[in-house]
């Protein structure tokens, strides 16, 4: 066995450095571990070296999974630099290993009808600006939608399956493209840079979908909450005013009778009238808000007046 074969470079190892930009593209607002820059640092040499190393090792046996090893080296990267839960790192990759294989088909698509005509460095050239191109593009209108740190909500199962089949179906195609040896034939490219654009709008247009539906769950709990607090309010202000009105008819006996204190009792209505709701804007719900808003501000000695047509306000 010729060990020196396992540290052999050539152009194909170039998707080391392709997939781990995508990674960064798509990785840079999540939560990061701590001593991240350690961890990158000393996970990118290990990732280098182990995507070399493996890749040789298994192409010796089987073609067609030279980018796949490389791809899960790389979420291995990924899992120990980030702390954002599994499923959004792979989400996250997914998208990125969609975006690098549509950036290597618009690449091939351009190079192959010409390949007899293009130099080393002519490829070199093409493969440098479509990457840069694809992935700035793919940048604004996917990478840059997902949000920092955790998403908003939990997003359904369906969205990490959807990730996961299209990473395996680009990687099959792949697989059976090299097996069967038509990876060199540019019609054969088309249909993959349609897979990739169809598999990244459906990945994050249903990621949208799901944090909608999240935000929207989340809005109705508080509007649920809301209402128990209007109700618990309403509840109290009743029983409020009902004890008030009791008080104030008590009042009116003790003051029928001899020997009554009248001073007294004007203090002691007083202060049954500051808890006594008085609002009377002819929409009840309006009533209530603006009585605990009256006692919030008696409390604090701040006078309040209340001009309210209620009324107005039915339609809400």
């Amino acid at each position: 066995m010729n060990w020196k074969s396992l540290f052999e470079i050539n152009i194909y190892h170039g998707y080391i450095f392709q997939i781990l930009l995508a990674e960064i593209l798509f990785t840079f607002k999540l939560k990061r571990r701590s001593h991240f820059w350690i961890r990158a640092i000393v996970g990118c040499v290990v990732y280098c070296f182990l995507s070399i190393i493996i890749p040789n090792f298994i192409a010796r046996y089987t073609s067609g999974l030279f980018s796949m090893i490389i791809f899960l080296l790389s979420v291995g990267l990924c899992e120990a630099c980030f702390n954002s839960g599994f499923r959004n790192i792979i989400f996250c990759c997914v998208g990125a290993q969609l975006t690098q294989n549509l950036s290597y088909n618009i690449e091939n698509l351009i190079y192959l009808p010409f390949a007899e005509k293009i130099s080393y460095w002519g490829w070199f050239l093409i493969s440098v600006v479509t990457t840069f191109i694809v992935y700035i593009v793919c940048y604004f209108l996917f990478a840059r939608r997902l949000n920092s740190e955790q998403p908003a909500g939990e997003r359904g199962v369906g969205v990490y399956l959807f990730s996961l089949t299209t990473a395996l179906f680009a990687y099959l195609m792949q697989y059976l493209m090299q097996l069967y040896k038509i990876d060199v034939i540019w019609v054969t490219r088309p249909p993959l840079i349609l897979c990739c654009i169809f598999g990244l709008c459906v990945q994050f247009e249903w990621f949208a979908l799901e944090n909608r539906r999240a935000e929207n769950i989340f809005l109705e709990r508080m509007l649920e909450k809301e209402k128990r607090q209007y109700e618990i309010t309403k509840t109290s202000m009743d029983l409020i005013n009902m004890k008030a009105h009791d008080l104030k008819h008590q009042i009116t006996r003790i003051r029928s009778m001899k020997n009554a204190q009248d001073d007294e009792l004007d203090k002691i209505e007083n202060v049954i009238d500051q808890y006594e709701m008085s609002s009377m804007t002819g929409n009840r719900t309006l009533d209530v808000i603006l009585a605990e808003k009256t006692m919030l501000c008696r409390k604090h000695n701040i006078q309040m007046t209340i001009m309210a047509d209620g009324k107005a306000l039915e339609f809400m």
